[in-house]
Parts: structure tokens; C-alpha cells; sequence
């Protein structure tokens, strides 16, 4: 199939969306991996559990775009109709696969589920359309192709659309279009406002030619700038992406932790368990985020033994060794308690580095000297160490983001001093 450009539309199906029970990240998600392969966001929109509402809905893309990514409404209880409202649509009858039967019945008795009518109507689907098998759930994704536009619909369940998409949906998109060719380098700043980048990289702005982007991606404690090139012939494309690179990495330096998009903590992880270094932390505000960021990454246990959340002053001073004195008279979050949480850490599990936090998460418990969104964040290992005051915000969930994510950035300057070769 071949197109100048890839119109695309994201629909995502839900009354739980709409009353905002449930965050819409699908729709956020499957942008990000559409736009590297060159197909245009057109539209995104969220809709109601409603046949009309979203037989209405695809009817008026079918003729303006070229894919629609559908997610939701494919479970087993009555208010999932997605399936039944595009067998209508497109004038299908379900029909029953018995392979996905037999599967989805052996899936349930080794949880030791029952299994249910309503389980079985999950093996029936419409007899014009592309089963995608969902190696992660119950509900199998659907490819159809309507006159030209391709329409698929996957389960609103993250995990589970996120591995259909990249397993199934992405590898049939490359074999169903002309794509594009896109062009994309990636720098990894962390510590460095979005406003400060922007005026850093002014120059470099002020010169791109019309056929490359550049785009700040920000995120707590951590930018994502992407240059994006299309249009061209792909050597001149390299060419002036390489050039501009060059000038990028010249003017952020050491702000760069690395040319590839990588979480922050993934990075850290990488410099730990290349050196055969350890980490570990003893967290108060933020009750252990920060030990889940370093465990979320596969691997973590070559480098991670363990940490400790203490909340109370009785655990720190019983499990960290921090005197009752210091929490006296200098409180917990202060200076003095993270240098003696520090000193704990490294004790108590070993760990060649520790990273100490504590702070006023919110939304009480501040006072006019140390008000709400106060951490104090301190890093240690190799005989250095680094303790710094931060005030972030009034609302109890990003201090808690804000906190782990300086935690990580700091931990990162002190690794860049003792490990870290140049980001390549």
C-alpha cells in the first residue's frame, strides 16, 4: 500500500476514560511508536462503551485516513461490544476459532479460574478479519482492511496492547505501507530546564533547514531533545543530522547521559553493572519509588542488594544509626539525618554508592522554615559525597517524582566523576 503520507487515528474506547477513572496513556503510547515510522497522529479521541458512538465514530475516519488503532471494549462482560459493533460495521459474522478456545480455556485452569460462557464468547470473532493472538491476555487483537484503510483493534489493557502492538501491529505496518523514511537522533539530558536547553541550543535552532525538527521532550529531572529529519534523500538527511549532532553534544556536554532514548535509571543501572559497583538507598518522603525506578530495570540484582524506607524516627536511628539527638535537634529532614543515612546505607547493605532522601512530601506537615516540597537528596560512594537541598512543589505526588528523579541525576553526576565514559 502506498502513500505520500500515513494519516493516522487513535480511538479509545471507554466510560472509564471519559469520567477519568483510568488515565488514557494507551492513546499517549501508540503515538510514540507510530511517528518513528513516519505515519501522521491525524486525530486522537476518546468515546463511550456505545455501538452508535462508535460506529459514528470510524465511519467518519474510514474515508480520511489511512489507520485506525482502536483499543478497548474487547473484554468479557456485557459493557465490552467493540467486537460485536465492528462485526456490524463490516458486515462480518462472528464465528468460532477453536484454537483460541482451547487456549484461552487452558490458560484459565492453570490459574485455577473458572471458566465461563462468557470466556468462550472470547474465541468468537468476525470472519473477516485478522486475528492477532494476544500472548498476554484473554482478548485477541483484530486487523481488518476497509477499502483501503486498515483498522485494527487491540485490548485497552496496557500491558497487553503495548505487546500486540509491538509484536503484531508494528512488524504488519512495515509490510503494509510505503513508509517513509524518518530520521531521528536522540540526546538524554538530565538536571537542565527545558527554558535553559531552548536558550542553550538557540543557535542551533535558528539555522534548521525546513526539513528537520528538533523537539523537547521533558519530563521530571530529564529532557528528551529528538532531532527529526524527512523529506530528503537519506545521505544528505545523515549528513546534516551528523553535522548538527556534533554541534548539540559540543554546546549540552556533559549535560548528555546518552544518544539513545534510556530512562535515567536504566542508564545508571548500565554504568553500575559494567563497573561492578553497587547501590543502595535509604528513602523516607518517598517510600521506596526510588527502589522500585531501580528495580523496574531487568538485571537490577547484579548491582541493587536492597534498601530501607524509614519512615519513623525510631527506625532511623534503630536501622540507619542516625542519633536521636541529630532528629532532635535538626529534624529529619535536614542535612545532618541524610549524611547519617548515608553512612547507614553503605553500612548496613555494603554497597560501594548510596542515595539518601528525605523530605515534606505533603500535603501537610510543613512549617514557614521548612515548608512542604523541602528534600534534602544526598549521594555517596567512592569517598565523595553530595548532599543539596531541593524545594519542588505543594503536591504530594510530584515531590515524590521530582524527588526520586534528582535522586537519580545527582547519583549520575557522582558515577560520571568515578565511571562514566563520554554518552556515545
Amino acid at each position: 500500500m502506498s502513500n505520500k503520507q500515513i494519516l493516522a487515528a487513535i480511538v479509545s474506547i471507554g466510560d472509564e476514560i471519559l469520567n477519568g477513572t483510568t488515565i488514557n496513556t494507551n492513546a499517549s503510547w501508540i503515538s510514540t511508536q507510530l511517528q518513528p515510522l513516519g505515519i501522521s497522529i491525524h486525530e486522537v479521541i476518546a468515546i463511550s462503551d456505545n455501538a452508535q458512538h462508535i460506529t459514528s465514530c470510524l465511519e467518519s475516519y474510514l474515508n480520511r485516513v489511512q489507520l485506525i488503532v482502536i483499543t478497548g471494549g474487547l473484554g468479557p462482560t456485557k459493557d465490552d461490544i467493540t467486537k460485536k459493533t465492528l462485526c456490524t460495521l463490516f458486515g462480518s459474522e462472528l464465528v468460532f476459532d477453536q484454537d483460541i478456545y482451547n487456549r484461552l480455556k487452558e490458560t484459565f485452569e492453570k490459574r485455577n479460574i473458572p471458566f465461563t460462557e462468557n470466556n468462550r464468547d472470547q474465541a468468537m470473532y468476525p470472519n473477516n478479519c485478522r486475528v492477532l493472538p494476544n500472548a498476554l491476555g484473554t482478548a485477541q487483537g483484530m486487523w481488518f482492511d476497509r477499502n483501503g484503510t486498515i483498522v485494527v483493534s487491540l485490548p485497552g489493557v496496557p500491558f497487553e496492547m503495548k505487546g500486540l502492538m509491538t509484536d503484531q501491529v508494528i512488524p504488519l505496518i512495515r509490510q503494509t505501507f510505503t513508509l517513509p523514511v524518518i530520521l531521528n537522533r536522540y540526546f538524554m539530558t538530565s538536571g537542565i530546564s527545558e527554558s535553559y536547553l531552548a536558550r542553550q541550543l538557540e543557535s542551533v535552532e535558528d539555522k534548521l533547514p525546513d526539513y528537520i525538527g528538533l523537539a523537547y521532550l521533558p519530563s521530571p529531572a530529564v529532557v528528551k531533545l529528538r532531532l527529526t529529519a524527512q523529506g530528503r534523500p537519506v545521505s544528505e538527511m545523515e549528513e546534516m543530522l551528523n553535522r548538527l549532532s556534533a554541534e548539540v553534544s559540543g554546546i549540552l556536554g556533559s549535560g548528555i547521559y546518552a544518544f539513545e532514548p534510556v530512562l535515567l535509571e536504566e542508564h545508571i543501572g548500565k554504568l553500575l553493572k559494567e563497573s561492578g559497583k553497587t547501590l543502595s538507598i535509604a528513602e523516607s518522603c518517598t517510600g521506596g519509588k526510588l527502589s522500585h525506578k531501580i528495580t523496574s530495570v531487568p538485571g537490577s540484582s547484579a548491582y541493587f542488594p536492597g534498601s530501607m524506607v524509614t519512615y519513623s524516627y525510631a527506625i532511623k536511628t534503630s536501622h540507619l544509626q542516625v542519633p536521636e539527638e541529630v532528629l532532635q535537634t535538626y529534624g529529619a529532614v535536614s542535612q545532618e539525618t541524610i549524611e547519617y543515612m548515608l553512612d547507614g546505607a553503605l553500612r548496613q547493605f555494603g554497597s560501594d554508592y548510596a542515595i539518601a532522601i528525605s523530605g515534606i512530601a505533603g500535603p501537610d506537615g510543613g512549617t514557614p522554615e521548612k515548608p512542604v516540597g523541602t528534600v534534602w537528596i544526598g549521594v555517596a560512594g567512592n569517598g565523595d559525597r553530595f548532599i543539596k537541598k531541593h524545594f519542588f512543589n505543594k503536591n504530594r505526588e510530584i515531590n515524590i517524582e521530582y524527588a526520586c528523579m534528582f535522586a537519580l541525576h545527582e547519583l549520575r553526576l557522582l558515577l560520571s566523576k568515578h565511571l562514566a565514559k563520554p554518552a556515545q
